[in-house]
């Protein structure tokens, strides 16, 4: 087995391209729901104030395992308008973005006209993994330092592996 990271996003890339629309909807549910847990109602109330409300929403929706379109995509689409004003600072803190990718991307996969589903499923996943790269980064005063410099053990850090554990196996579960 590969250990660098773009290797492993290669293997989840290849298992990728044999999903359907609806396998990739499980998967991008799975990792929403997962991203919920880290884009707490404290880190969403870091962001941009107009976003606070809008994400908390969708959040709710996440959370609660809802998943109404109708209220999930009017978080989206307000989020996106937000996003397209002059005055929007336009970073997002890691989890809070991962969590709207997966969740807006869900929502994406609805309409049937979305050709490229897989490799946006795959961006939802790539920034998943960051998002854990730098939760461990947080936690390991410098020990992940150690890993990322050398591309094979990477994935070794505890808490990498058990990320790329966890990540395989929802697909196992989607598929």
């Amino acid at each position: 087995m590969s250990y660098s990271q773009d290797d492993f996003l290669d293997q989840v890339a290849a298992r990728l391209a044999s999903y359907k629309r609806r396998q990739c909807q499980v998967l991008l549910q799975l990792l929403a729901y997962h991203c919920a847990e880290y884009a707490t109602a404290a880190k969403v109330a870091t962001e941009f104030p107009a976003q606070i409300p809008h994400l908390l929403a969708l959040r709710e929706e996440v959370v609660s395992q809802r998943w109404q379109y109708d209220p999930m995509a009017a978080a989206v689409a307000a989020l996106d308008d937000i996003a397209d004003q002059d005055d929007y600072p336009a970073d997002m803190l890691g989890e809070n973005l991962a969590f709207y990718a997966a969740s807006a991307t869900w929502l994406n996969l609805h309409d049937g006209k979305n050709r490229r589903f897989r490799q946006e499923t795959l961006g939802c996943v790539e920034l998943y993994l960051d998002m854990h790269i730098g939760i461990a980064a947080d936690n390991s005063e410098g020990v992940l330092l150690d890993y990322l410099d050398d591309e094979r053990r990477w994935r070794k850090h505890p808490h990498i592996a058990a990320v790329c554990t966890q990540l395989l196996g929802w697909l196992d579960q989607a598929a």
